[in-house]
């Protein structure tokens, strides 16, 4: 409990000095009139442009009911070009009732900045990257070269051409110029893991090291093949929980010994023997042991073998990553969620024991921000998937509002595993620490 307030209160500290910085948001942000389809109200359009713009965004509103508006304001009033954008689009009531079709392109020269407001009836078609792609390809290089007119008209022009039927070209263009969200994914740590690869070892189930004076340093030789621990057989993980098992008499104390033997069958020179051994109490890993590691051997992979264990980790990454979210309620699993300060000090110890080491779990890492990053919330890679697959089933666009809503739950969970993995940090770090070894 004290690590989670701690973690809370640190929140909190990250939080408010931020907080305190954002300016604050005028309770009456100044709005031009709505005196016709261009309002230029920071006077940066000459008459003929002005004109030549009302009569397309006239023409196209007669053929298809559509509401565009083109205004330039002299200022955001410290508002936000989103916040304001919206505010005014909702002021001025672009669009039919019922149908909510308006568009607004905002332009705020004294901030430099530029918005597509769509009214939610027609976010289906012209959606917020495609808002994006006509923003950063048709307006933003005509401005930079102070060609106001010429981005705005051009701006309107591909706005028009989108809502007249080329919006599955633009979105083309778009999907052209921005990689899907799987690929993403891949590119975020698929080629380290394959580069990797080459080299790497695999952990065996011979003995390697023995500690010195522990328990094993006893019975086991190095080189040993350990069969089965208990009777139970299993991989190296298994293995080793299940020594774990065996616990010191009443409260454990560093060094005790366990009050049962664990039972050992191990392959030597070709033969079977049986061992027994008490695991004795390790206070900084908080657990029972007796004291070595798994040996590993070179496997030395060609290039397709190589893809194929990149490949092997990328999944086991994935899978691991998606059950340990799901099962967050379960306190083990809780306790597997790490921060961003576990991250780092995780690596910076792993780097001290072991370059490589260091180089796949910081690949790991990016792997599992990459499957969150699929999540399906907003403002989530996943969650635009995930709309627009259920755009597509409906045969409709979904009100942004519904989104919205539903993002929240998104940006909940985010603060939820942030708070978790600051507390799990925090209890490692004052505690029994992160075992990179």
């Amino acid at each position: 409990m004290r690590n989670v307030l701690a973690a809370l209160a640190i929140l909190c500290a990250l939080i408010a000095p931020a907080a305190a910085q954002w300016p604050a948001i005028p309770a009456t942000p100044e709005f031009p009139a709505l005196t016709g389809r261009v309002v230029d109200d920071a006077n940066v359009l000459d008459a003929a442009t002005r004109e030549a713009l009302r009569q397309k965004l006239a023409a196209h509103e007669a053929k298809t009911g559509n509401q565009i508006v083109v205004a330039t304001v002299k200022s955001l009033n410290g508002n936000s070009v989103e916040d304001y954008a919206n505010r005014l689009f909702r002021r001025w009531q672009l669009g039919l009732r019922g149908t909510n079709n308006g568009v607004l392109l905002l332009h705020a020269p004294a901030e430099r900045k530029i918005r597509i407001e769509v009214g939610y009836g027609l976010e289906g078609t012209l959606t917020d990257a495609i808002g994006k792609y006509i923003i950063q390809n048709a307006i933003t290089p005509r401005f930079k070269a102070n060609d106001f007119a010429g981005g705005l008209t051009r701006g309107v022009d591909d706005i028009i051409k989108v809502l007249d039927g080329g919006s599955e070209e633009f979105k083309q263009r778009v999907a052209r110029r921005i990689p899907p969200a799987w690929l993403r994914f891949v590119e975020e740590g698929w080629p380290l893991l394959f580069f990797l690869a080459f080299g790497a070892r695999e952990v065996t189930r011979n003995v390697g090291e023995v500690s010195a004076g522990s328990p094993a340093a006893k019975v086991l030789e190095s080189g040993d093949r350990i069969l089965t621990v208990d009777g139970r057989g299993g991989d190296q993980v298994a293995l080793s929980r299940r020594i774990s098992t065996h616990h010191c008499a009443g409260r454990p104390v560093p060094g005790c010994l366990a009050r049962t033997p664990v039972l050992l069958r191990v392959e030597r020179d070709g033969k079977v023997v049986a061992l027994r051994v008490k695991p004795r109490y390790d206070p900084v890993r908080k657990r029972t042991l007796i004291g070595f590691r798994f040996g590993t051997r070179d496997i030395n992979p060609g290039p397709v073998e190589a893809a194929r264990l990149s490949g092997q980790l990328m999944w086991d990454v994935t899978s691991g990553t998606v059950s340990a979210i799901a099962r967050i309620f379960e306190p083990q699993q809780r306790k597997q969620i790490s921060g961003v300060v576990g991250s780092y000090e995780v690596t910076r110890e792993a780097f001290t024991f072991d370059a490589r080491r260091a180089l796949t779990l910081l690949a790991v890492i990016s792997l599992s921000l990459g499957v969150i990053n699929l999540f399906p919330f907003l403002p989530l890679d996943g969650g635009h998937i995930f709309w627009s697959l259920v755009e597509k089933v409906r045969g409709r666009p979904v009100p942004f509002r519904v989104m919205e809503q539903a993002g929240v739950i998104g940006f909940m969970l985010v603060i939820f595993l942030a708070a978790i993995g600051l507390s799990n940090d925090i209890g490692r770090l004052t505690g029994e620490g992160f075992n990179t070894r």
